[in-house]
């Protein structure tokens, strides 16, 4: 039996994805069919991996929408501001009037000399055109029209031109006739131009004078007024205590049985007295159900006693009654005591003096404190 080759060829089986034999028909062998060749794997160049270059994935790439957009609202918010400037250099915003009239009168200058525009407005404003010379009046004239000169400057071309023009030397002159012809004339052009000049000047204040400002009348917010009911009564209270107050006690601090009485003069006592109703008139002391908070009327008139006599004579009070106190307590023990100490001469010795028992006393109380 006769044996037939079967000849194969490799193809890629896209199904399978690998290379598969597949026979080949030997009757068409002689004629070559164009067929697609595929590379075979062993033919197909290997990437190593060092060759292979790294993919940017999508979070790896910068993302500069943000920074845009926050760029462009910056920059949208600045020329924003540029257009509102520019509009109010435009179509500046005047806080009166008269801030008005002095920025367009001081456009005619340039920006670098705005303060001497600032200072002939204030000069020109202020000037009475009925009163001032004929020079004077000139002089302002030819500042105020040459706006491109300092004050200064102006002043000194005008001085020079008028000298030149209307201040005549005799010597130019041939006899005194003439010279006194060509005087009159200079003095009738000087009152002519300075006329001109007055109309001049009285229209520039016409047309930067700003208008009055009308005054508003506003009434004076009306003070607080104490309550009358309880004034009328914290006077009666005050009044009845004022009659017994003509005599003060003072209690030391540490022992409140240790006390004296002060007589208070009738001055003294008019002039607390005042004092007391004065304070019983402030709107500020009552509460809002009309009281007086803590009301003590003898604590008070304590205070207004010492408002009224002041601080020394206050002071001077006390230590006399005290000085007095002494003295009398001073001469009832010297009436139920015996003398300290003996005569060395023979005789009884007379009673200490009044300085010499108030030493005594001072040295035992430093005594008692120093032991205690």
């Amino acid at each position: 039996m006769e044996t037939t080759e079967t000849t194969t060829e490799k193809i890629y089986d896209i199904t399978k994805r690998e290379y598969v034999d597949k026979p080949v028909d030997s009757t068409n062998s002689d004629k070559p069919e164009d067929k697609p060749v595929l590379d075979k794997p062993e033919d197909k160049p290997v990437d190593k991996p060092e060759d292979k270059k790294p993919e940017d994935k999508p979070e790896d790439k910068p993302d500069f929408t943000v920074e845009k957009t926050q760029y462009e609202s910056q920059i949208n918010d600045l020329s924003g501001k540029i257009k509102e400037l520019e509009e109010q250099v435009k179509n500046p915003k005047f806080a009166s009037e008269q801030q008005q009239k002095v920025y367009q009168f001081i456009q005619q200058y340039p920006e670098n000399m705005w303060g001497d525009g600032i200072q002939t407005y204030g000069q020109l404003m202020s000037m009475d055109t009925t009163k001032i010379s004929d020079k004077d009046a000139l002089k302002e004239e030819f500042i105020l029209s040459k706006p491109n000169l300092s004050r200064t400057e102006a002043a000194r071309v005008f001085e020079a031109r008028h000298k030149r023009d209307y201040v005549l030397e005799r010597d130019k002159f041939d006899n005194d006739e003439t010279f006194k012809e060509a005087q009159e004339l200079a003095e009738i052009e000087l009152k002519d131009r300075g006329a001109e000049a007055r109309a001049k000047l009285a229209a520039k204040q016409a047309e930067f004078k700003a208008k009055p400002v009308e005054k508003v009348e506003t009434k004076a917010a009306e003070e607080p007024k104490a309550p009358i009911a309880s004034v009328k009564s914290y006077t009666a209270e005050a009044d009845k205590f004022m009659k017994t107050a003509n005599r003060i006690t003072m209690k030391d601090e540490a022992d409140d049985k240790i006390a004296y009485n002060i007589d208070l003069s009738p001055e003294v006592m008019k002039n607390a007295d005042e004092l007391f109703k004065e304070y019983l008139q402030r709107p500020d002391i009552y509460d809002k159900d009309g009281k007086i908070p803590n009301f003590n009327p003898s604590e008070l008139f304590e205070q207004f006693l010492f408002l009224s006599m002041g601080a020394k004579a206050y002071n001077k009070m006390h230590f006399d009654r005290v000085r007095e106190l002494a003295r009398t307590l001073t001469a009832e023990q010297l009436a139920s005591t015996k003398p300290d100490k003996e005569s060395k001469g023979g005789g009884p010795e007379g009673p200490k003096s009044i300085a010499d028992q108030f030493k005594d006393l001072g040295q035992k109380a430093v005594q008692e404190r120093t032991q205690g």
